[in-house]
């Protein structure tokens, strides 16, 4: 049982290591604009990537769902990621994650964070007027 603590302990540290090095640190963010929600970062290292997906679910929800998936565009480059999906209801509070998918198949998630998401009821259903129309 002490093995496998040990072994455990050395193998949640790795992946913050791996994380520090292709999302620079203290840039994740995201705001609601009261109509969608932006999401931003900027990369270091990208150097093995293969893809960012970003993950949301409702805030007291147990699973993330798949929002898009952004390849890679080299180091030190700004992301944004705007989910107009955000506007269907009206009042409501988001959790982020970016899900970091490396070449060799390994995967990492950044920390979650929260978006607190404000519609008014007349661009919501100016939205869903509009979507029955396409």
């Amino acid at each position: 049982m002490k093995i496998f603590r040990k072994y455990f302990f050395l193998s949640s540290i790795i992946p913050l290591f791996l994380f520090a090095e292709i999302i620079t640190g203290g840039t994740l963010s995201g705001r609601s604009d009261g109509t969608n929600i932006i999401i931003s970062w900027k990369s270091d290292n990208e150097n093995d990537l293969k893809q960012f997906v970003i993950e949301r679910k409702l805030f007291n929800a147990s699973s993330y769902i798949d929002l898009a998936i952004l390849k890679p565009k080299g180091n030190n480059t700004f992301y944004q990621f705007i989910d107009e999906s955000a506007f269907k209801t009206s009042s409501s509070v988001y959790s982020y994650r970016i899900r970091i998918e490396m070449q060799n198949g390994s995967t990492y998630y950044t920390q979650s964070f929260n978006v607190a998401h404000h519609v008014s009821s007349v661009k919501r259903t100016w939205g869903s007027l509009k979507a029955m129309f396409r």
